[in-house]
């Protein structure tokens, strides 16, 4: 049961040699195309979500949940298609889909760039500068695509197993060339291979109910499945949804069993410029994964001095944690108007990265001093922990470290929640090499002083008997060398703990 995937910035390509291919191997083939018209049929708007991708709108939770919706659902007709069968699938980015699967093989194939350009300018009636632009634009319109649904980029040679440039390669060559590698033991199905499979099709079919169903559709909810178990995670925020869950789910076969699990708890990050690409974004999200936790984003605008005026909220807070402005509500396709978006600074962008993921805990934005900043934190919500991130950003560079160190003391006092900057992250709940670099210090050094005492445990009870009538001398010497060796050990134990994500 193989699975070759094949992808290509030209549809001719990939569909000439995908049949090719599947017609030597006696495989059945997919192509994307089917699947988008499958989608569409089920009332997916693909259309609406491929020109939303493509003119890049501001993202809102819609948009993310209905990629969401999408991704479930080719997933789900991709294994149903295959099932205990081998398969062929041609498309963009479809082995995105079904990562960490052995008997997977996945194609990348690069067009000739004259036979494309040629067969452009016939089919579409064009000259060659507009072909070449054209083809140009639609390269880039796919990378984008796969770029901002998948999370990925597509010209990244270590997402493929082969990669297959046909500038100087004729397609019957190129077709038995991979008619050959398809057969090779390396992508033959294992028991653990077929499990983790199951798996992938178990979570896409529940992902897919899940969003829908009327009762759940709005959720931001983590699906994964093992061996028949299906576990769903929900954020705080959300959990008047899970008493529907199991019932959604009711009706699916393969299930044995439906963990309806809620986030454990928040994390709060205050920043005034998010990206998903930063550095801080990715260790929380390390340490939302570990705890089970979810994000909660808040953009803060330091306007003003602090107790001067009171602060103002720059966008409303919504139930459902999405910002909106008046006279815009998000949308998709169509439904999206050509009008210049204020900047939110990276606050509905991180919000989709974190829907996808399923860590939202909810967003919103505030302008105003320390003390509005502390009044808006809310004391009803689990926090475990409050990272101070990138703010004062229209202060001097110099004077920023100071602001935040303010902010982190100010706050500290008032929320009976750890508050640290985000320069403390790493430091506190991540392993570095720096810190395994004092690991294995802090063991040699642990280990030489235990050498030490065993080994010379007679001079050690003649030094203490020979000072037994100063009993100073040896108070000192055992009051010193005590905290040493605790303050060596404790280390030693608690960076332990940390490489291991003992928490």
């Amino acid at each position: 049961m193989a699975i070759v995937f094949i992808s290509s910035t030209s549809v001719e390509l990939r569909k000439e040699v995908a049949e090719n291919l599947a017609r030597k191997l006696g495989y059945p083939c997919l192509s994307r195309e089917e699947v988008v018209d499958r989608a569409t049929e089920a009332g997916i708007p693909v259309g609406k979500l491929e020109m939303a991708v493509i003119k890049s709108p501001a993202p809102s939770e819609r948009l993310a949940r209905l990629k969401e919706r999408f991704l479930a659902f080719v997933t789900a007709v991709i294994c149903e298609q295959a099932g205990e069968k081998n398969l062929i699938y041609h498309g963009r980015g479809g082995h995105f889909l079904l990562q960490n699967i052995s008997h997977v093989f996945r194609i990348r194939l690069v067009p000739n760039r004259e036979s494309r350009i040629q067969t452009t300018m016939l089919r579409l009636r064009m000259d060659r500068p507009q072909a070449e632009k054209y083809i140009r634009q639609v390269d880039q319109d796919i990378e984008k695509w796969v770029h901002l649904v998948h999370g990925q980029e597509i010209n990244d040679p270590r997402q493929y197993d082969l990669i297959l440039n046909l500038e100087n390669m004729s397609m019957a060559n190129a077709s038995a060339a991979l008619c050959s590698m398809a057969e090779l033991p390396d992508f033959r199905p294992t028991p653990a291979s077929i499990r983790t499979m199951e798996d992938h099709c178990l979570a896409a079919h529940a992902r897919l109910k899940l969003a829908l169903d009327g009762r759940t559709a709005e959720a931001d909810l983590r699906v994964s499945a093992n061996e028949g178990v299906i576990t769903v995670t929900y954020m705080p925020r959300q959990s008047q949804v899970a008493k529907f869950i199991p019932e959604v789910l009711a009706d699916l076969r393969g299930i044995k069993e439906v963990l309806a699990t809620m986030a454990e708890t928040n994390i709060l990050w205050i920043q005034e410029a998010f990206t998903p690409q930063s550095e801080t974004y990715t260790q929380l999200n390390q340490i939302a994964q570990r705890w089970g936790a979810a994000i909660e984003l808040l953009r803060f605008v330091s306007s003003l001095e602090n107790g001067e005026k009171a602060s103002e909220e720059i966008s409303p807070v919504l139930s459902s944690g999405r910002m909106e402005k008046e006279g815009y509500v998000g949308g998709i396709g169509e439904d999206i108007p050509d009008i210049p978006e204020s900047d939110d600074g990276g606050l509905k962008q991180t919000m989709e990265e974190l829907i996808r993921q399923g860590r939202s805990g909810g967003s919103h934005a505030l302008a105003g001093n320390f003390q509005a900043l502390s009044s808006a934190i809310s004391r009803n919500a689990n926090y475990s922990l409050v990272v101070i991130g990138d703010l004062f950003l229209s202060k001097a560079e110099i004077a920023r470290p100071r602001m935040v160190r303010d902010l982190k003391m100010f706050l500290g006092e008032r929320i009976r929640v750890p508050v640290i900057s985000g320069d403390e992250l790493q430091e506190k709940y991540l392993f570095s090499r720096k810190q395994l670099v004092k690991l294995l210090i802090f063991m040699a050094a642990v280990a030489g002083i235990y050498w030490a005492v065993f080994t010379n445990q007679e001079p050690i009870l003649i030094f203490i008997q020979k000072y037994k009538g100063w009993n100073l001398l040896s108070l000192i010497t055992i009051g010193l060398f005590t905290p040493l060796l605790a303050y060596l050990y404790g280390t030693v134990a608690h960076l332990f703990l940390k490489m291991i994500k003992f928490d």
